[in-house]
């Protein structure tokens, strides 16, 4: 079992289905805890979990970033070398 404590969110995580549980129960013994689900968001990452695995962005936080810039409407490519570029030496530089 994986615990983590930031501030206030408590997040776990396990293999072990009965000690999930186990250890739930004993947080809402304790404490006045909401059950949020599944993780959707944390500390600025998004989280989507599915039957291909985890996977973790800050697409949401990138965003936010061009917006703050002014590049919102920028326009954009896929990796930053522009497909079909020669790369050359330069012998001189």
């Amino acid at each position: 079992m994986v615990v983590s404590l930031y501030m206030d969110d408590l997040v776990f995580t396990r293999n072990d289905e009965e000690m999930f549980a186990d250890f739930k129960a004993s947080m809402q013994r304790e404490f006045a805890i909401t059950d949020l689900g599944k993780m959707k968001f944390f500390l600025g990452v998004e989280v989507v979990q599915n039957d291909e695995g985890i996977f973790l962005s800050q697409k949401k936080y990138a965003l936010k970033i061009l917006e703050r810039f002014g590049l919102e409407n920028a326009n954009f490519v896929r990796n930053p070398i522009i497909p079909g570029v020669k790369l050359m030496k330069n012998e001189d530089e």
